[in-house]
């Protein structure tokens, strides 16, 4: 993922929020901007660290779902502080897409898994996107995911451009060895 596309599902997101809780707007627009800034650290154990937005030499941590060591925290028990809004933002926002070349009633096209684990599919003709259920799992064929296919093809176009060096051939797409 793009820093570019990751801000974007950043921005998504709080937009998201902003809907869902009306009440948190500010608090969610300054998480946001701590997350659009970097101030988000995500720790393997599930925590979180997230740096002051006035002083870089602060550093609040998080734990639970709602466990900010911030006075905001303290002082509004039971209230999601700007870096609880931060964490969820950039933990939601950093969750993989996954996408497979896929058949779906025979027509290809590609599977999407969002970040809200819900399968969608794209139509090559189309581009149209449509969102699969359980019901629609016997019409849906998977072929590959395409991360790993676009891994493989750069792994096979480096290995292409190798062999011919070694052989004193034009490499793959007419580059001269």
């Amino acid at each position: 993922m793009t820093m570019t596309q990751f801000d974007t599902d950043l921005r998504a997101l709080a937009a998201k929020a902003t809907t869902r809780y009306p009440g948190e707007q500010a608090r969610i627009e300054r998480g946001l901007l701590l997350a659009l800034n970097g101030h988000v650290e995500l720790l393997p154990n599930g925590t979180a660290t997230v740096r002051s937005g006035k002083d870089a030499e602060v550093v609040y941590r998080l734990t639970g779902a709602r466990g900010c060591d911030c006075q905001d925290a303290q002082r509004h028990e039971g209230a999601v502080c700007k870096h609880a809004w931060a964490r969820a933002l950039v933990k939601k926002a950093a969750r993989p897409r996954v996408a497979y070349r896929a058949t779906y009633h025979g027509e290809p096209g590609q599977a999407i898994r969002d970040e809200q684990l819900r399968v969608w599919f794209q139509s090559d003709a189309t581009d149209q996107m449509t969102r699969l259920y359980d019901a629609d799992q016997p019409d849906l064929h998977l072929h590959g995911r395409m991360d790993l296919a676009a891994a493989q093809s750069v792994a096979d176009l480096a290995n292409a451009t190798l062999q011919a060096i070694a052989l004193g051939q034009r490499a793959p797409g007419g580059l001269a060895c």
